[in-house]
């Protein structure tokens, strides 16, 4: 290997139209790669030292045998995938790693899952290990698990390495196939309103909505072995398993339940291009998370209720893993009116600025430069490596 060698990965963020916490219960969502953008080089080292570098964040050096957790820092990421990759039996040596970008930070945008699998990729392409896309989603998952502490799913990573312009994925997380939705909006807008409330993933209570989707199933599993995931649950075993057994784990499991629903009724919204149906579905799955799986705040709620009294706004909903973030809303064009208006009301009510984001769909993840001789390599499209039996269907 050169050590003239420097490879470039450009990983995009994402939202999720539809499907809130349905991931890691083997359910439905519908995810959608975003234009912002983490961005990572790496080169080699004849060595075995890390040289990690953020403009933003600051760096770190540390050798490779030397990989520890660093929870709440930005290379605790990079650290993990390479763990992960190590503990996979791939043979990795010194490098040096520099990541920016433009995803902001807490917003739902899932700026973490960039940056892990844009460091996947990249060190995929610096030391030849011939990972597809599906084994890249694996690792950069690992990685947030162990040096992270975040018991995600797999809806961002699969987002971010399998996405395709103009579509989102319909994604099924019992089997990991995934569908091309068409989402065309001509005549209307994606905002994101910033609470600017910085949300963590990896606080307690994002595991625990885990633990307690898992208590309703265990409990329906002592009169019904046979149902073996959340997704064989009906609202007839909640009620008569769950309901008074734990009511708490009751509303997580009934959120679940109508979530999944929700997801296949977006699906045909979008294809029947009825954005009045989509904004309702935005809103109903809003209620669910605040009242059901309780993950809302103050500061969302306030701005889910600006929203729902404004002409041109047709849905709104908390985004990502709640507790602050980003509200995703479906707009009439010109997105921006009543914007001025929404931030003074904001302002008056949490002292904080509001920040808006309107984003269209992109590309995965995708190497974007390859300096072995000094010259450009594009990379392949965005489902290059794709496991075969994923299957993945253009509608």
């Amino acid at each position: 290997m050169s050590l003239r060698k420097k490879i470039i990965v450009r990983a995009p963020g994402r939202i999720n139209l539809i499907g809130e916490h349905t991931d890691y219960n083997g359910g439905l969502a519908l995810p959608m790669a975003i234009d912002r953008y983490i961005e990572v080089t790496v080169r080699p080292r004849t060595d075995e030292l890390l040289v990690l570098w953020s403009p933003e964040f600051g760096g770190i050096n540390l050798p490779l045998q030397d990989l520890r957790p660093a929870p709440g820092t930005w290379h605790t990421y990079v650290q993990g995938v390479c763990h992960a990759l190590l503990e996979a039996g791939h043979r990795l040596g010194g490098f040096e790693l520099d990541a920016g970008g433009n995803i902001p930070v807490g917003t739902g945008m899932s700026s973490s899952a960039a940056l892990c699998c844009a460091t996947v990729m990249a060190l995929n392409a610096l030391f030849e290990l011939k990972l597809n896309r599906h084994e890249m989603a694996l690792l950069a998952q690992r990685a947030e698990h162990t040096f992270a502490g975040v018991q995600c799913g797999l809806l961002d990573q699969y987002a971010c390495l399998f996405a395709k312009k103009g579509y989102a994925l319909k994604m099924d997380f019992s089997t990991l196939q995934f569908d091309y939705i068409r989402v065309e909006l001509p005549k209307h807008s994606l905002l994101l309103l910033d609470s600017a409330v910085k949300h963590s993933l990896a606080a307690t209570e994002y595991n625990l909505r885990k633990q307690e989707c898992r208590r309703a199933l265990e409990l329906v599993q002592v009169r019904y072995p046979r149902v073996t995931a959340m997704r064989n649950l009906s609202v007839s075993h909640l009620q008569e398993c769950v309901l008074h057994e734990d009511a708490v784990a009751y509303k997580r499991a009934r959120f679940f339940l109508e979530e999944n629903s929700r997801v296949e009724q977006a699906v045909a919204a979008l294809k029947a291009r009825d954005m009045a149906a989509f904004g309702r579905l935005l809103n109903e799955s809003h209620r669910g998370l605040a009242d059901l799986y309780q993950v809302s705040c103050p500061e969302i709620e306030k701005l889910w209720r600006m929203a729902a009294v404004r002409d041109n706004f047709l849905g709104a909903r908390l985004m990502g893993g709640g507790f602050g973030g980003c509200t995703l809303n479906l707009t009439k064009m010109p997105a921006s009116g009543g914007l001025a208006s929404l931030g003074k009301e904001y302002a008056e009510f949490s002292g904080k600025d509001l920040k808006h984001y309107l984003l269209k769909s992109a590309d995965g993840a995708q190497v974007t430069g390859h300096n072995a001789a000094h010259q450009l390599v594009v990379a392949d499209g965005p489902l290059s490596g794709a496991p075969a039996a994923l299957n993945p269907q253009t509608t």
